[in-house]
């Protein structure tokens, strides 16, 4: 499967800039009538193993189907990041033990009324550290970002964009890998872009 320059992939979203020989793409089978109902639904799902062909780094994205949600890891350096987990966490922590990655990094690209998150769980477990927007004051522990703010694991960086519009504590993220690379890599969107779309503004507070 060849990847087109920009791919752009949901709620939680991620655009993509890389070319075609530096990404492989290896999408899970899916009948997504089926996907949306019943029990499988509310299992996490790896919908797409995306690998970049330089050493050292790993790609993952996942979908909770029911919710539309989808969720990130990203591994560097024998470090990883995950983005926006889900409530179940076991599978980020196994994906990362069968990389030999430490989950150093949390990573919400906002405060999230529409499902529960894990974030707390996992911070618990692995020790990481939650990067979340200043603005969102966070009842709980937590490393505050503003915009601008560089986020370094592993031999990749993140650089904070704050992003209000879809809720006032909004941002995404750009991603350098490695650390150094001029451009970047990745945009972590969250909501504030959907597929084809851009993150409602008109909910409250948004």
């Amino acid at each position: 499967m060849k990847l087109r320059h920009a791919l752009i992939a949901g709620l939680g979203g991620l655009l993509v800039a890389a070319t075609p020989q530096t990404l492989t793409a290896h999408p899970v089978p899916r009948d997504a009538e089926a996907a949306s109902h019943g029990d499988e639904a509310a299992t996490l799902q790896i919908v797409e193993e995306t690998k970049i062909v330089e050493p050292d780094f790993v790609f993952y994205q996942y979908n909770l189907a029911v919710l539309s949600h989808y969720s990130y890891l990203v591994a560097s350096g024998g470090e990883a990041m995950i983005v926006d987990p889900s409530r179940d966490v076991q599978r980020y922590m196994d994906d990362a033990k069968a990389l030999n990655a430490r989950i150093t990094h949390i990573y919400l690209t906002h405060s999230h009324a529409d499902f529960v998150a894990g974030h707390i769980e996992l911070a618990q477990t692995t020790g990481a550290k939650i990067i979340i927007n200043r603005a969102t004051e966070a009842g709980f522990a937590h490393h505050p970002v503003d915009d601008g703010d560089a986020v370094a694991f592993g031999s990749a960086k993140g650089v904070i964009l704050t992003t209000p519009g879809h809720t006032p504590d909004g941002t995404c993220m750009l991603l350098h890998a490695p650390a150094d690379a001029p451009e970047a890599r990745f945009l972590f969107t969250g909501d504030t872009l959907f597929i084809g779309s851009v993150g409602r503004p008109d909910l409250m507070g948004g």
